[in-house]
C-alpha cells in the first residue's frame, strides 16, 4: 500500500524544482524532498507543508520558511513553524526544519 500524499496525511512533504526559465522545463531538485516529518528521527513533527518563504533585510540568516505541520501534541491541528533555509555548498536548497525549539534569527 502507497500512502497517499496530501495536506490532512503525515507524509505531506515540501519540494522544489529548478529551471533556467519561467516557463520552464523544470527539474525536481535531488534533495527533495526538502521539509518532511521527522518522527523516524526522533522528532515529533508531521504533515508539514504549505509553505512560505520570507525574507529579512539586514540579518546574518535572513531567508526562512514559513510553513504549517502536527506534532504529537496538537494531533490534526495544524500550527505554523518557522525554520532557516540556506544554499548548501552544492547549491542546493536546504530547509533547517522542522524544529520545535526555540531559534535565533542570526
Amino acid at each position: 500500500c502507497i500512502p497517499l500524499i496530501y495536506f490532512g496525511g503525515a507524509n505531506y512533504a515540501v519540494g522544489y524544482a529548478v529551471s533556467e526559465h519561467p516557463l520552464g522545463p523544470f527539474e525536481k531538485a535531488s534533495n527533495n524532498p526538502v521539509l518532511e516529518k521527522n518522527v523516524e528521527k526522533g522528532g515529533i513533527v508531521t504533515g508539514t507543508g504549505h509553505n512560505s518563504v520570507y525574507l529579512v533585510e539586514g540579518r546574518k540568516t535572513n531567508v526562512f520558511a514559513f510553513y504549517h505541520g502536527r506534532t504529537q501534541k496538537t494531533g490534526d491541528e495544524r500550527v505554523v513553524f518557522i525554520d532557516k533555509m540556506r544554499i548548501n555548498e552544492n547549491g542546493l536548497l536546504v530547509v533547517e526544519g522542522p524544529t520545535t525549539d526555540p531559534q535565533s534569527i542570526q
